[in-house]
């Protein structure tokens, strides 16, 4: 999806989305380099690849997750 759907080479695509290739989850190595650390940053295909960082680390990331019961959705 990553060359279908034209996202930036800034690192490792980790996890799409519910919308099917329109966004996406990197390990972003821009920053760090190959070496490094990566950030974590999704990216939004239909705003013009838009980057919105999410954790400093995988680790901050993986901590952060929380499950879907913990929020109210509307219907």
């Amino acid at each position: 999806m990553i060359e279908e759907w034209g996202y930036p080479a800034i690192g490792v695509a980790i996890c799409d989305t519910p919308t099917a290739g329109h966004d996406m989850v990197f390990l972003d190595y821009r920053e760090c380099g190959p070496q490094g650390e990566p950030k974590v940053v999704h990216i939004a295909q239909e705003f013009d690849y838009e980057v919105t960082f999410l954790a400093n680390n995988f680790e901050e990331f993986i901590r952060g997750l929380m499950n879907e019961d913990d929020f109210e959705f509307e219907e």
